[in-house]
């Protein structure tokens, strides 16, 4: 019998699961998609999204189709680093709780070590209640042309998002004045302008840059304007875009490859909030980080049920290699529920996190270790301004690896479990009251101000060492009341 890949299943896939697997030379993988055991039992994330094994990267094709909520992403299923990218897939009914799902999209045939290519990234949207996937086909000869590719944009459809169609091309060429990065879709309806629009990253003109196509039908597309240049911070391209309506304003979502100003770290996330006229956006702010940290990259967003929400990859290209976890390699942050207020873009995570919460312990010990019930938690502060406090958590034989730190207006998160100390900053925090929540898992922590008003992300390294402590200290204690919750596994 002549194996290739699929899946084996009945007729009720999304909600008795089934046998999944794939070929690529001399590599075989399969896995049934409601067994999560060989996640559940290591130290792998226990209620972030990653892939059952190997390899996984930005999230695409983010979508609410036929009363599921669909996510694709960037997967290399035969080891834990990016190679021939396919689509993994995966669905849920309440964005917490993920049945994987049989790869969506393959790389292009005849691919090897020299001729290297692959599915790159790209989004979704529904067409007369029918599923249409819109991605980058890219091509590299690593002979010929290493720093020469081609990147050209397909459409697959689904009827019931199981099963889909053949790839189509439907922008064949980039603009001549655009360089060789041509990539990541971004595909909507506009109902202010009745219209489909789909934004690429590019470089154009001296300037990483935002091109814009125009369909009417979502199949033809013509080439619009550029849309944007980004002229305030430098980088090879602009990729993973997102434009997008929200609360009254348009927002510009962007994540620069390869920043070159050195004063930020390399390949950021940031937002824009302005005006979209049907050719360009115009900026009303400057652009601000959309994380304060550096492992919250790629953000794609979409909506559902009349809320926008996002999520990102948990990961950062300059040490991806060291995120690796049994067999696993990479992660998406938790899924954030999005909105507009004052010129700024808010993020926090969706309500049903809380469905996750298993035991509650109010803190009122300070100045002592305290025994976490597990390295499941969530954390929540409340306290005015005018306090000074510090949290450490997780500790090894050097003392406390991750310390929070509150003092005049700013957050510090110092993780010295990594090779190199990481720390980030929430500067000039401005309201009497603040609430800080920290969702920390086995190997990331996500810290939210004021719901949302500013995020920090991070990855950490652990080891059979760590001991599931904490301590916190207060200038006055009196003034800071937390909450500790126990988190359950969404793998179990």
């Amino acid at each position: 019998m002549n194996i290739q890949n699929g899946w084996i299943y009945d007729a009720n896939l999304l909600e008795t699961g089934g046998m999944c697997f794939s070929l690529r030379a001399d590599s075989f993988k399969s896995y049934h998609s409601h067994d999560n055991s060989d996640i559940h039992k290591t130290k792998r994330l226990q209620y972030h999204f990653t892939a059952k094994k190997a390899w996984m990267n930005d999230p695409n094709g983010l979508v609410y189709f036929k009363g599921k909520y669909h996510m694709f992403y960037q997967h290399y299923p035969y080891g834990k680093h990016t190679a021939m990218l396919h689509w993994g897939h995966a669905v849920s009914t309440d964005l917490v709780n993920w049945q994987h799902l049989p790869i969506a999209i393959y790389p292009q045939n005849d691919l090897n070590d020299r001729y290297i290519g692959g599915a790159f990234s790209g989004s979704a949207m529904v067409v007369d209640d029918e599923l249409f996937l819109i991605y980058t086909e890219h091509f590299e000869d690593l002979d010929n042309t290493p720093n020469i590719f081609i990147e050209k944009q397909n459409l697959i459809k689904s009827k019931d998002g199981i099963h889909f169609s053949k790839p189509k091309t439907v922008i064949n060429h980039k603009p001549d004045f655009c360089s060789y990065d041509f990539r990541d879709p971004k595909v909507w309806f506009d109902k202010i302008f009745n219209c489909y629009y789909m934004v690429i990253g590019t470089y154009a003109n001296n300037y990483p840059s935002v091109a814009l196509y125009r369909s009417d039908n979502a199949e033809s597309w013509n080439y619009h304007s550029i849309l944007f240049q980004e002229k305030t911070i430098s980088g090879r391209t602009l990729e993973c875009l997102d434009l997008f309506y929200l609360d009254g304003k348009y927002v510009l979502v962007l994540s620069i490859f390869e920043t070159k100003n050195k004063k930020d770290f390399n390949y950021q996330s940031y937002y824009y909030i302005g005006n979209f006229d049907g050719k360009h956006f115009s900026a009303e702010t400057p652009p601000k980080h959309i994380d304060s940290a550096k492992e919250f990259y790629a953000p794609q967003t979409f909506e559902a049920n009349g809320n926008r929400y996002a999520i990102g990859w948990m990961n950062c290209w300059e040490d991806y290699k060291n995120r690796a976890k049994d067999d696993s390699a990479g992660a998406m942050s938790l899924i954030r529920q999005l909105k507009v207020k004052k010129d700024k873009l808010l993020s926090y995570p969706v309500d049903d996190y809380k469905n996750l919460r298993n035991k509650t312990i109010e803190i009122k010990n300070f100045d002592q270790d305290i025994t976490l019930p597990s390295n499941l938690i969530e954390l929540n502060l409340d306290f005015s301004s005018d306090n000074n406090w510090q949290l450490d958590l997780l500790e090894n034989n050097q003392g406390f690896v991750i310390n929070i730190h509150y003092q005049d207006n700013q957050i510090l998160v110092k993780n010295s479990l990594n090779e190199v100390i990481d720390k980030a900053f929430i500067k000039d925090i401005r309201s009497q009251e603040i609430s800080v929540d920290i969702f920390l898992d086995t190997t990331s922590i996500e810290l939210f101000v004021n719901k949302g008003e500013e995020s920090i992300t991070m990855r950490f390294e652990a080891s059979d060492t760590i001991k599931n402590t904490m301590r916190v200290s207060a200038v006055n204690q009196d003034d800071l009341t937390i909450k500790l919750y126990e988190l359950n596994s969404v793998w179990k």
